[in-house]
């Protein structure tokens, strides 16, 4: 494969993808010099170069320390990290003669005690490079700041994990982590560029290279989680308090996953779903929007049950979460219905399943409600936590929604204006405020 290098924002087939070398210059390396602190023996002379077995070692300590520091509060520090896995990633490649890119001696166990859990196979080697990518690519999109400007965009990097992910998918899976963690992982990056896309403007610099659409990479994405799911696996004793210090790592972070304890189980499952719920509202062909709502609902549905079998730790707790989660997807479907039952000059949009959308919504977020009644302290005039605005949101839409005069119209609309006044709405819709 021939490598990109230095180059234009759109990158249109996966290859050795080398960041320039000013956002590469401050990277770590993986690669650790033998001779650290000794003195030269002679101009001539050179440093004795890694084995392939430490090398692999290396860039798996660093990916793990990178994917750690991913998920704390400040992820800034990964973003060296994971620049200078892709860096060394890329030379590797760049140096490589044979389709494997290190030249490391086969181990008599796939799934190795080392420190990190996995031994070097070509399949591993490119999941940890395409979640670096696509790790990385997540942080700049996150912290713009940070970019280098002669980077690629965060989609650039989304594209590139994809077509890794595609391009070295196990076949025939020498180990069973692959089975499950690649098409999670490839599944994650798939949402990301269907983000990024919705994001795009299509006037940016190679903005006209980004040919797939949001709802390809979603329908793709579902494909791969559907993988995924197939193969998930789950602890015999379901878990809920393992003693290993990841135990609550996001399982594609780590190698140190054979089996995922109930709650960290669930809320893969939990992450998987929300990851398409929230964009849901923003794909525009109707069809597909409410395909992808009904199958993160589905999803969420599942996140329930296993808790309520599993009896997981804090059941009440994944109650609530799955609530919010159906009633959110239904209601990015029903605010996105509602837009267009208000646009429609011909009077064709359908009111019937604005309803529908909209009843579901209130019957899963008012369920959370009840689990976590709101608490309003001595002198305190307004309340509010994370279920008032959408609370406010589908009691208002749903009330603009029923028409007539009739008596059990009429006292519904009004039931519908209490709930969102007790959830701290003024009487003012958005627009007079903003005037204001």
């Amino acid at each position: 494969m021939a490598p990109l290098g230095k180059r234009s924002r759109g990158i249109k087939q996966p290859t050795a993808f080398n960041p320039d070398s000013s956002a590469a210059a401050d990277a770590p390396q993986a690669k650790k010099s033998k001779k650290e602190g000794g003195e030269a023996q002679g101009e001539e002379e050179e440093e004795e170069a890694d084995s392939p077995e430490e090398v692999w070692e290396d860039a798996k300590d660093l990916w793990e320390r990178a994917m750690e520091a991913a998920g704390e509060s400040d992820p800034s520090p990964a973003i060296p990290l994971l620049r200078g896995i892709v860096h060394e990633f890329d030379r590797i490649l760049r140096n490589s003669t044979s389709e494997q890119p290190l030249d490391v001696q086969p181990s008599s166990s796939t799934d190795s005690t080392s420190s990190t859990g996995i031994a070097y196979s070509k399949e591993a080697f490119y999941f940890i490079y395409a979640t670096s990518l696509s790790t990385l690519g997540l942080l700049l999109s996150q912290l713009p700041q940070l970019a280098h400007p002669s980077e690629p965009s965060p989609l650039d990097f989304q594209i590139a994990a994809s077509g890794f992910f595609t391009q070295h998918a196990p076949s025939s899976p020498s180990s069973s982590w692959s089975t499950w963690k690649h098409p999670l992982a490839h599944g994650r990056t798939l949402v990301l560029s269907a983000s990024e896309k919705l994001d795009e403007d299509p006037t940016d610099e190679g903005a006209e290279d980004h040919i797939t659409t949001p709802t390809e990479y979603l329908k793709d994405a579902i494909k791969s989680f559907e993988l995924a799911l197939t193969n998930l696996p789950s602890s015999p004793s379901f878990s809920t308090s393992p003693a290993a210090p990841t135990a609550n790592r996001d399982p594609i972070t780590t190698f140190l996953h054979s089996t995922l304890p109930l709650q960290l189980r669930l809320r893969t499952l939990l992450s998987i779903a929300t990851s398409i719920g929230v964009l849901v509202e923003r794909i525009d062909e109707p069809t597909d929007r409410l395909a992808f709502a009904t199958w993160a609902d589905d999803l969420l549905a599942r996140v329930g049950t296993e808790a309520l079998e599993g009896k997981a730790e804090g059941g009440s707790e994944w109650e609530y979460e799955v609530a919010v989660g159906r009633g959110a997807v239904w209601l990015g479907v029903g605010g996105r219905e509602a837009e267009i039952v208000e646009e429609d000059v011909d009077g064709d949009a359908s009111k019937e399943d604005l309803a529908l959308y909209l009843e579901k919504s209130l019957k899963f977020l008012s369920r959370a409600r009840e689990l976590k009644p709101l608490v309003k302290k001595a002198g305190e005039e307004e309340v509010e936590d994370e279920l008032s605005p959408m609370l406010v949101e589908v009691a208002l839409t749903f009330g603009l929604v029923l028409d007539g005069d009739e008596e059990e119209v009429v006292k519904r609309r009004e039931e519908l204006e209490e709930l969102a006044r007790r959830e701290g709405w003024n009487g003012e819709d958005e627009e007079e405020e903003e005037e204001e």
